[in-house]
């Protein structure tokens, strides 16, 4: 993502996941170095003008992904809660796990 980024700076394309990748992680994309074979995998997978939804497919996988990480982390409090018998935090990690198999389930 940060490639495709860095490939089309100020196109409708470079907004949109700039956006999208705010969306799903909760911050900014960082800016850094990206490395030149990146570049030109990006360049030949988007060529020289792509659409400004030509990512949509890799930012839905990157939002999979980032969701099932998010629900393993909140499956695991959630059996911690549950070996502790912490009540409030069974409700609080069910709570998460269920939101986040709503979120996955709707992709």
């Amino acid at each position: 993502l940060r490639a495709a980024h860095a490939a089309y700076p100020g196109t409708p394309l470079a907004e949109r996941i700039e956006s999208s990748y705010a969306r799903i992680v909760g911050s900014a994309l960082s800016e850094g170095e990206v490395p030149e074979r990146a570049l030109f995998e990006v360049g030949l997978t988007f060529g020289e003008a792509p659409a400004e939804n030509a990512a949509d497919e890799l930012l839905q996988h990157f939002e999979k992904a980032v969701l099932a990480e998010a629900l393993l982390e909140a499956t695991t409090r959630l059996r911690r809660a549950e070996s502790a018998k912490d009540q409030e935090g069974i409700r609080e990690a069910s709570n998460a796990c269920a939101d986040l198999s709503r979120r996955m389930t709707a992709l």
